[in-house]
């Protein structure tokens, strides 16, 4: 278990999935709290008294300015992880090639997907941020994310680089 510093403690809020219309953010943060983070900077997040609560995530949006708020995740991933709700969190950003996976297994069901529906699916999934039983949708193709390997080591959570191999199941 990692000791914190009281400065690297941040207050986590939570967004009701049902009441926002449209997609949920993943995560949004405070840029004035930090202040070299841009769209898209992957972020390591977690309770530090419980490390099985880590996930990464992508930053999606921010706060807008003079907003008090610090960190936010989706209800969805505050659930899959127990993330609770205005508890400090440990928050750094990390470099993605750290934390770049090898291999990605999807599940399909009922739907037809071809080469080139793959190939698409890929290219828009590259240099992003996925966790296991995150849903993927695009182009009307739904599948959720199975298991996820680095080195033939399984993760809970993983960023994907260009140089990683879907395994699709059906």
């Amino acid at each position: 278990m990692t000791s914190a510093k009281k400065e690297d403690l941040y207050t986590l809020w939570i967004q009701d999935d049902h009441n926002t219309p449209g997609d949920v953010e993943d995560l949004v943060i405070n840029q004035e709290i930090f202040p070299t983070a841009k769209k898209g900077s992957v972020f390591e997040i977690y309770h530090p008294e419980r490390i099985e609560t880590r996930i990464l995530l992508q930053v999606e949006n921010f706060f807008p300015k003079g907003t008090k708020g610090q960190i936010r995740v989706s209800r969805q991933i505050a659930d899959l992880r127990g993330l609770q709700a205005r508890k400090p969190v440990l928050a750094r950003m990390v470099d993605p090639r750290t934390v770049s996976v090898d291999h990605i297994e999807l599940s399909i069901k009922d739907q037809y997907l071809n080469r080139g529906d793959m190939w698409l699916f890929q290219l828009k999934f590259c240099n992003t941020c996925v966790y296991v039983q995150k849903k993927l949708n695009y182009a009307g193709i739904r599948m959720i994310i199975g298991r996820l390997t680095l080195m033939l080591a399984m993760f809970p959570e993983i960023y994907i680089n260009d140089l990683f191999e879907f395994d699709y199941f059906y």
